[in-house]
């Protein structure tokens, strides 16, 4: 089963930017517009990775790492922010921070073990050889 990636921002360009990301990823992404709407997702499925954004209204993407990790301790997650130095003075240490904008390559790292292209390349389809028989020769 796909892994789930729940992306968290309150501005509709990044988050659609980091939706688009995502597009052709081996995931199931879901998005939230705020961190309260996040709570109410990850209080009803279950979510492997967590992509927020640092700075929001109500309350901080390190706040929602931490209720997150109290709803599903096994969850992932990274930290989005356009001020990271602020964002990791208030994460733990074990949560990474990128700066807004992001490394697609070190963000696929983060989330797969794996950049794009080393992704890209392990989802290819395998060819299998198929074994051609050579006609019978008459006696």
């Amino acid at each position: 089963m796909a892994p789930t990636v729940l992306m968290v921002d309150d501005e509709p360009m990044m988050l659609r930017s980091l939706e688009r990301e995502f597009r052709r990823s081996p995931c199931h992404v879901v998005t939230a517009a705020g961190p309260l709407e996040a709570l109410k997702i990850l209080g009803s499925q279950l979510v492997n990775v967590l992509i927020t954004d640092h700075r929001m209204p109500v309350m901080t993407g390190s706040d929602l790492v931490n209720r997150a990790k109290e709803l599903q301790p096994s969850i992932k997650s990274v930290v989005l922010s356009a001020t990271p130095d602020e964002a990791r003075r208030q994460v733990e240490s074990s949560t990474p921070v990128l700066s807004k904008p992001w490394s697609r390559s070190e963000l696929f790292r983060l989330v797969f073990g794996a950049g794009p292209e080393e992704l890209s390349r392990a989802l290819q389809p395998v060819p299998v050889p198929i074994p051609v028989r050579e006609p019978a020769r008459g006696r």
